[in-house]
């Protein structure tokens, strides 16, 4: 058994009221929001209900123009991000070996690849780490 609160009352109303107007084919029922795809005007009108080719070719026109402003300024911004997230890593990497050096009285561990690198320097690292 439903109990009457949860019944949901029907879309259309039993008797038309101001909101509603019914149909002519269909008998049914129809607001602001649902009407009918044919009024009942001349056909004469009906070709001026759509876009045109040249409407529809001067918004996509205007799409275009206006991605083509937004593209590089989130170009620019990609890249602002990304020299900031390597500046963060770099200032990381700093901060790591200080507190390594702080530890180890005053040593930072060497780096030396397979090229033959030279190792880390201090003062270069120190440039990137502020306090």
């Amino acid at each position: 058994m439903v109990a009457n609160y949860l019944r949901l009352p029907l879309c259309v109303p039993s008797q038309p009221s101001a909101n509603y107007v019914m149909t002519k084919k269909t008998g049914l029922p129809y607001s602001l929001f649902n009407k009918p795809t044919h009024s009942g005007a001349s056909d004469a009108f009906a070709s001026q209900r759509g876009f045109t080719v040249i409407e529809l070719i001067v918004c996509m026109g205007v799409v275009a123009v206006l991605c083509g402003i937004l593209l590089p300024s989130l170009r620019a911004t990609r890249e602002a991000s990304c020299k900031l997230h390597c500046a963060s890593n770099m200032h990381q990497i700093g901060v790591a070996l200080v507190a390594y050096g702080i530890q180890s009285d005053n040593r930072i561990p060497p780096s030396i690849n397979a090229m033959g690198a030279h190792p880390l320097r201090q003062e270069l690292m120190a440039s990137r780490v502020q306090a």
